[in-house]
């Protein structure tokens, strides 16, 4: 079964698993790396309506997770989309061109939810 697409509201949390090497310890801070996806267009996050911080990284032991509101993104004209898979009803995409200063904006704006 796959599950109907639905809006996502501006003020909903976006969950970014954040990958070790995303993340700049020395300075703290989320790389824009992280924001970078297929092509630097389709970046995958979930939606916090269908799943816990808790369930976003279950087997990703190693990474950490960031969370932005859904209104980010569109502010940096990217699309937010709810793009639910059979086995995911959250996964979402923030689609558009990722230029280097709009995941640099994406990666400030987010806030760690799980810090390992």
């Amino acid at each position: 079964m796959r599950w109907p697409e639905e809006n996502i509201p501006d003020e909903h949390k976006l969950f970014r698993r954040i990958h070790p090497n995303q993340y700049i310890r020395e300075e703290d801070r989320i790389s824009s790396a992280a924001f970078r996806g297929k092509k630097n267009y389709d970046c995958s996050v979930n939606w916090e309506k269908y799943t816990t911080p808790e369930k976003a990284v279950r087997n990703y032991h190693a990474y950490h997770l960031a969370a932005l509101q859904a209104k980010i993104p569109r502010q940096l004209e990217q699309e937010v989309k709810h793009t639910p898979s059979r086995r995911d009803r959250s996964h979402s995409s923030i689609i558009g061109n990722k230029t280097e200063s709009i995941a640099k904006s994406l990666a400030l704006s987010c806030v760690f939810v799980i810090k390992r």
